[in-house]
């Protein structure tokens, strides 16, 4: 499969899009992981982990509590009945 584009730093292979998602809100606010860590109540070591490949799959809690203080309205998808 080609790809379209491509960052020096960062492989797609294998990664979440909603981290990619919260990597590119915390890069457009200038906002660095230490602030986020307290903003959000989540480790500094657990978003580092998520934004450099370390954790695949991150918890719901965790990237909930992120996602708010990055400004996301974080709600799940329902099942329809």
């Amino acid at each position: 499969m080609a790809r379209l584009f491509s960052y020096p730093t960062y492989s797609f292979i294998d990664k979440d899009p909603i981290i990619d998602a919260l990597r590119t809100q915390l890069t457009r606010k200038k906002v660095t992981i230490k602030d986020l860590a307290l903003s959000s109540g989540v480790s500094h070591g657990t978003i580092r982990n998520w934004f450099y490949g370390e954790t695949k799959r991150p918890s719901h809690a965790t990237v909930k509590a992120v996602a708010i203080a990055l400004g996301f309205t974080y709600t799940l998808a329902r099942k329809k009945r």
